[in-house]
This record gives structure tokens, C-alpha cells and sequence, in this order.
């Protein structure tokens, strides 16, 4: 068997995980895909957005 990486190989391990914990794996990383910055800056360029249609 090779050896390991440090960090482990992500598509070898993904194999061992239950339903379950790929979906919390799921959840977990969305909490931080939305976006990030100021709210009212984000809003704001929302705003602008939709008054040019």
C-alpha cells in the first residue's frame, strides 16, 4: 500500500463515510458559502441591481 499523504487523500476517505456524515460534511461547508461582506453594502448593491431592469 503507498504511503499517505499528509491531509489524506480526500476521494479514499470520502469511501468510509456514512450517509449521515457526508451530509453533515454538506451542511458544514454551506455555512460558509453564502456571502460575505457588509449587509448593508450587499443590500445596497442589490438594490442598484434591480433599478436597472
Amino acid at each position: 500500500m503507498p504511503a499517505r499523504t499528509p491531509g489524506g487523500d480526500a476521494a479514499h476517505e470520502e469511501e468510509h463515510l456514512t450517509p449521515e456524515q457526508r451530509i453533515a460534511a454538506v451542511l458544514r461547508f454551506a455555512r460558509f458559502a453564502g456571502p460575505t461582506g457588509d449587509i448593508d453594502q450587499i443590500l445596497a448593491e442589490i438594490e442598484r441591481g434591480r433599478s436597472l431592469t
